[in-house]
């Protein structure tokens, strides 16, 4: 009797880029871990040392983009950071 219907142009949180995934701004990182790029798909591991002002010249960026914190950890295994960014619909090019 009843015919099913596909939505169409519905956003669920399983299509979402990023997902739950702490989303911030690269001028707003103040802990260490596990940063996607998911514009550029580029992973950055921050330790404390480079968080600290001056710490380290690599923690500057052209532009503000915005990142996801994959991971409180910086020393997180590779096959982790590929299985929670593809459980948060982000492409990543280690």
């Amino acid at each position: 009797m009843f015919e099913k219907t596909a939505a169409v142009g519905v956003a669920t949180a399983e299509t979402l880029v990023g997902g739950n995934l702490p989303r911030l701004r690269w001028s707003q990182i103040k802990e260490q871990g596990v940063y996607v790029n998911p514009r550029t798909g580029e992973a950055f591991r921050f330790y404390e040392g480079a968080i600290v002002k001056g710490g380290s010249p690599g923690t500057h960026q052209l532009g503000d983009p915005i990142i996801f914190q994959v991971s409180p950890d910086p020393d997180e295994l590779e096959m982790n950071i590929r299985r929670i960014c593809a459980d948060n619909n982000i492409k990543l090019t280690l």
